[in-house]
């Protein structure tokens, strides 16, 4: 996470000098930064949700019809392989954005983006 983050921000460190030689706030830049990762993660949050429910479904349904063909060899009283509960899903998405966010101040905070710095200095 820590190299997407990076690679991220340095691709677009010429557009933050543009943004600062136009007034826009570093502030407002860090801000513009965390609401793209949120989006992002959010996005792949939801799409990881639904493949995990399709994967969930369709392994259920392959076990339940294993466990028909061998029920005088095998007693499965309960056929859920993948048991993840919304809870689990919002705490990983929890734990994501904070890491991310920790990541995305380190890398800010070594970047040369102050009320001091010259605009230039992010367009190399």
């Amino acid at each position: 996470m820590f190299v997407q983050t990076a690679t991220l921000i340095s691709h677009r460190r010429h557009n933050y000098g543009i943004f600062l030689s136009k007034g826009i706030r570093q502030a407002d830049i860090y801000l513009m930064i965390i609401y793209q990762i949120t989006i992002a993660l959010t996005i792949g949050t939801l799409l990881a949700i639904v493949l995990y429910n399709g994967m969930r479904h369709w392994i259920n349904e392959k076990l339940i019809i294993a466990a028909q063909s061998f029920r005088d060899v095998l007693t499965l009283d309960h056929t859920d392989l993948l048991p993840l509960n919304e809870t689990d899903i919002i705490l990983c998405f929890g734990i994501e954005i904070a890491i991310s966010w920790i990541i995305l101040m380190i890398i800010l905070y070594f970047m040369p983006l102050r009320k001091k710095t010259m605009p230039g200095d992010l367009l190399h």
